[in-house]
């Protein structure tokens, strides 16, 4: 489908925020409208690059834009009530309108909140910016609805209402919004940018979003002025944005056989000049015009790349009915003669030809049809619309339906001669363009524009359609390209499918049922890339909202909310209460920024922009304060402007916790706080009346000891192995986090400094208190607390951490269970097996030993010395920070290094043949640099061939 310009007057506003729909600013004289117009502004310098104003015009009173909402009373369900302006800068603003239909609620530095029952105009104006000639004018100003405002809080973009419209699309055709009629557009500089009002356009950023979001495939049309450097900037922006498996059409302007644009004028000047002398040749212009549009294409699919064919598509847009010009368009002799070392055959380069699925363009247009309307509208006895559909299916007439059929037929032979498909650019019924025939009276104006509006909403244009959706599937190699989405009905054209964004006809509801049940007859390849997203709010009480793998917008209004994001590019809004994220993969695979009013964590699931979000929580594991993170910087990411690498828990408090005083020796008791072996059943509880600290009891082991859940406090040795067994029946595996050596629980403990801890539990595990039920929490296991500053759970942290599993202190070496485990390191040195399942491991700050062994594992090192070992399974291994030794032979399977750097160590065993280099088994793919041995593979993700040699210096023989 072609989607219409944002503009104020419209029925559908692309956007939440209503100064993208806003229209051209206007400078005003004193007392009048008139003054300096949007193009007079920018030529004189007094609108900024992204086209805010920078100063008001000496003799212009104010610059001002204003919203026409009176002409779309459809719509004042959704454009009345409460709006909230908001802007930087120094300066005045004024909102007025017609009639009394303004309120403003209150007024601040930055903000305006104000009442619009939006049944007329808003004026709004800039009566002073930039006062005091600092350069601190009026920009970024937006104006959303309140109703909106906490899912533009959580970084969308576009309106909800809009995007049901576009939701369930195939493919969306940009034209209109990239201006390409008459453009005057020549340099990146004066393109539409998304940071600014954009008068009826949408920048490549939004564009590409949108795509994104409703998951259709994008039609761009580059305007045909623009120079290399706006085509190589637009083209890789959509290559390096777009999601995989969407793929990018790209037509040079539009319709440029059409003499009513005027690009087509200008590209007959242009041909006149650099092909002067031919002009009466045969083929002048179309060839003229092909040689444009296929160096266009040509330099597009440069950037793309072969890496990227398959994620490109060039179009030849030519004129349905004008055979000829199709066929010296890809024929191109004068091109070919009078440049034969430039000369591109145009189908070396297109993929297909560009047709429409127009139909009645001669109904109106052609005087003796359109007489014979008026007399058939004019006859009480004639039923007119019957009658016009009738004309439509006879092969005789024309522009009816059978006749642009044998069109598209010759068409398609053209195409499938030259190895090209055959597409639609633009489509549907043409029956009312009023505006473009020049012997129309306006009584015929006024009768044609009421009985075509009729027309257009009965079942005999129902049928219509689809008798030209069935002529479409016989020769179309792509979707049926409706032009419009939705527009009002004018004596100018009737283009959109919908009148009003409530509005259903038997057209549209045919349409809709079309697209809904017609599979992609020209692909079999269909699939989730052409899925969308959700946006979900959530109520005042506590929910657990859950994504998709597409764009979300998740909201969570009231209460403690709960968010599972999927693998897109997601928005998330906790509003009020104690709010978390629960993420898929594990904490060191995620980074943090601070951005606006929230932060941008970013992972192997995408990017999720969060706002009102406290709590974070990873693969299964305890929640952590958000806020901790950001303002904490590890090693890794301190300095480099708020770009966080997610670090290990952050201590609880502002500054770490006294050593505690030295303890007498407690008496001694029974010894049973906690079983010594595998299964036992003592006494969880732990800790004395007097609060002193208590022998945990249990052997001191210097052998391997198997350990339950269950088990209490178990006190090891550096020489102990601990193999861990999960519960009884169960399918979950354990998550084993290094305990805090000042929190609550290793003090009660009576841990000393060196000597370390493990709590044991069960992945997801929670516990009752007073009949409140807690997670399993970095401040549930450390310090008695369900959250960070919370109340007391029992009076005893020990007791607390055992309420949901063990504890094994100072132990050497950890083997987790074969059902997918998660380990937490601190500053202890652990090595650690994962066993069978998919593991994630992270060693911390001490020099680590990890092995993934059989599954999918996540293996990350922390900020230590570290060796990584994924074993079996297609792994993920990342070192962070220090030096680190990646361990590989037989049976390694296909393995991720995410952040592979000069200071670390490759160990390849027996995958390196003798006098093999790397080289040898080194190539690019997408993504990074692969080493190849058969069945394993090795990827360093970000480097390059250029990167080998110094990857070679890195190789060891022995690791130790």
């Amino acid at each position: 489908m072609n989607i219409h310009s944002p503009v104020d007057y419209a029925p559908g506003q692309h956007f939440i925020d209503m100064m993208k729909n806003m229209r051209a600013w206007q400078a005003h004289k004193p007392g009048v409208w008139d003054g300096l117009d949007q193009k007079e502004l920018q030529k004189q310098g007094y609108l900024d690059a992204d086209g805010w104003v920078k100063e008001i015009p000496p003799g212009m009173e104010s610059v001002g834009t204003i919203f026409s909402w009176q002409y779309i009373p459809e719509e004042n369900y959704r454009l009345a009530g409460r709006y909230v302006l908001e802007y930087e800068g120094e300066g005045t603003i004024t909102i007025g309108a017609t009639s009394d239909r303004i309120k403003i609620v209150s007024r601040e530095p930055g903000k305006i909140v104000f009442e619009a029952n939006a049944t007329g105009k808003i004026f709004l104006r800039i009566t002073e910016t930039d006062p005091e000639k600092t350069g601190d004018y009026i920009r970024n100003m937006t104006m959303v609805h309140e109703d909106k405002l906490d899912l533009f809080e959580a970084g969308a973009v576009f309106d909800p209402v809009y995007l049901e419209t576009l939701k369930d699309l195939r493919e969306i055709r940009f034209m209109g919004v990239m201006g390409a009629n008459n453009s005057k557009e020549e340099t990146w500089d004066e393109r539409a940018t998304p940071d600014g009002p954009n008068m009826g356009r949408m920048s490549v950023e939004d564009m590409v979003r949108l795509a994104n979001e409703v998951g259709a495939d994008p039609w761009f049309t580059i305007p045909h002025r623009v120079d290399e450097t706006w085509i190589r900037n637009f083209a890789e922006y959509v290559r390096d944005n777009l999601d995989d498996g969407l793929v990018a059409k790209f037509e040079y302007s539009n319709e440029i056989w059409n003499w009513g644009f005027w690009q087509t004028q200008e590209l007959l000047w242009d041909a006149r000049v650099e092909w002067a002398g031919y002009e009466g040749q045969g083929g002048f212009f179309p060839g003229y015009v092909a040689k444009r549009a296929t160096e266009v294409a040509a330099l597009i699919k440069e950037v793309f790349g072969e890496e990227n064919a398959d994620r490109v598509h060039a179009v030849l847009g030519t004129q349905t009915a004008n055979i000829g010009f199709t066929q010296q368009m890809l024929e191109s002799k004068l091109w070919k003669q009078i440049d034969p070392e430039g000369f591109i055959d145009p189908a070396s380069v297109f993929d297909s030809i560009g047709v429409t699925t127009y139909f009645g363009n001669s109904t109106v247009g052609k005087a003796a049809y359109r007489d014979e309307l008026l007399k058939a509208i004019a006859d009480p006895n004639v039923d007119a619309f019957q009658y016009l559909a009738d004309k439509l299916m006879d092969p005789n007439y024309e522009s009816s339906i059978p006749f642009y059929d044998k069109k598209l037929a010759i068409q398609k032979q053209f195409a499938d001669k030259y190895g090209l498909d055959l597409v639609a650019y633009e489509g549907g019924q043409h029956v009312h363009h009023a505006f473009g025939v020049r012997d129309l009276t306006a009584e015929q104006k006024v009768i044609l524009t009421e009985f075509m509006g009729e027309f257009m909403r009965s079942p005999q244009m129902a049928d219509l359609y689809q008798a030209s959706w069935d002529s479409w599937m016989k020769y179309g190699d792509g979707p049926y390209m409706q032009f419009l989405d939705i527009t009002m009905n004018s004596v100018n054209g009737m283009w959109g499918l919908y009148e009003s964004t409530t509005d259903h006809s038997p057209r549209s509801d045919l349409l809709e049922k079309l697209n809904a049940e017609t599979a992609a007859w020209w692909d079999e390849d269909g699939g989730q890339r052409y899925q969308h997203g959700v946006i979900e709010r959530g109520t005042e009480g506590d929910d657990s909202l859950i994504g998709t793998d597409k764009i979300d917008y998740l909201l969570g209004g009231g209460g403690d909310d709960a968010f599972t994001p999927g693998k897109g590019d997601d928005g998330i809004n906790g509003g009020d209460g104690i709010d978390r994220v629960i993420l898929s993969e594990a904490i060191g695979l995620y980074t943090l920024v601070a951005e606006g009013e929230g932060y941008r964590l970013t992972g192997p699931d995408g990017t999720k922009y969060l706002v009102g979000i406290e709590l974070l929580q990873f693969a299964g594991g305890p929640a952590f304060d958000i806020a901790e993170f950001a303002d904490r910087r590890a090693a890794a990411g301190e300095g480099s402007g708020g770009d966080t690498q997610m670090p290990p828990p952050p201590d609880p408090k502002p500054e770490p916790k006294p050593e505690p005083e030295p303890e007498p020796e407690p008496e001694p008791g029974d010894g049973n706080t906690g079983g010594g072996n595998s299964g036992g059943d003592g006494d969880a509880s732990a800790g004395g009346d007097d609060g002193a600290p208590v022998d945990p009891g249990g052997p001191d082991l210097g052998l391997t000891l198997t350990m339950g859940l269950g088990d209490g406090v178990v006190a090891a040795t550096p020489d102990t192995v601990v193999q861990i067994e999960g519960a009884a029946g169960s399918q979950k595996g354990v998550f084993i986090m290094a305990l805090h050596s000042g929190g609550g629980t290793a003090r009660e403990m009576g841990q000393s400094r060196g000597e370390w801890a493990h709590s044991i539990f069960e992945m997801g595990a929670t516990a009752e208190f007073d009949g409140r039920t807690v997670e399993a929490s970095y401040w549930s296991l450390n310090d008695d607390v369900a959250e960070k500053g919370g109340d007391p759970l029992t009076g005893s942290a020990l007791d607390t951490a055992l309420s949901f599993g063990a504890i094994v202190q100072n132990v050497g070496e950890i083997t987790a269970t074969d059902r997918g485990d998660r380990f937490f390191g601190r500053e202890e040195a652990s090595i650690v097996h994962g066993r069978a399942g998919n593991d994630w491991l992270f060693g911390g700050a001490g020099e680590d030993a990890l092995f993934g062994d059989d599954g999918r594992d996540s293996v990350i090192g922390g900020s230590g010395n570290d060796t990584i070992d994924g074993g079996a399974g297609n792994d993920r291994l990342i070192g962070q920070a220090g030096s680190d030794t990646f361990v590989f032979g037989k049976g390694s399977g296909r393995d991720d290094i995410i952040d592979f750097a000069a200071e670390d160590r490759l160990y390849l065993g027996d995958l390196l043949q003798a006098g093999q280099t790397l080289a040898d088994v080194a190539s690019e793919k997408r993504g990074g640099l692969v080493l190849s041995f058969g069945d394993e593979k090795i990827t360093f993700k970000d480097l390059d061939g250029d990167d080998l040699a110094w990857l070679t210096e890195t190789v060891i023989t022995d690791w130790g």
